[in-house]
């Protein structure tokens, strides 16, 4: 939780900081972004969780995925992507 927080901090503080091609956005619009993303991460998270608990039998291979950090933190950027494309923003 503490992982999802504080990605969720460092995708706020990015999208809203003005680059060449765009002005930058507003603080709310990057925090409801940052909602569909986290709701998307967690629902990805837990269908993964589940197909992985069907497909293997040891659950140490899952708790093992689940140590990772670079797993989370592509899961979530992947979702934040798939929400910013579907919403049309950057």
């Amino acid at each position: 939780l503490s992982r999802v927080r504080e990605m969720g901090e460092v995708f706020c503080n990015q999208y809203v900081q003005p680059t060449d091609e765009n002005p930058g956005a507003h603080i709310d619009f990057a925090k409801r972004r940052l909602q569909l993303g986290e709701s998307l991460y967690y629902k990805i998270l837990e269908s993964i969780v589940a197909q992985e608990k069907r497909r293997l039998s040891s659950k140490e291979a899952i708790f093992n995925l689940l140590e990772h950090d670079a797993f989370h933190r592509c899961l979530f950027a992947c979702c934040l992507e798939i929400v910013i494309f579907s919403y049309n923003s950057q």
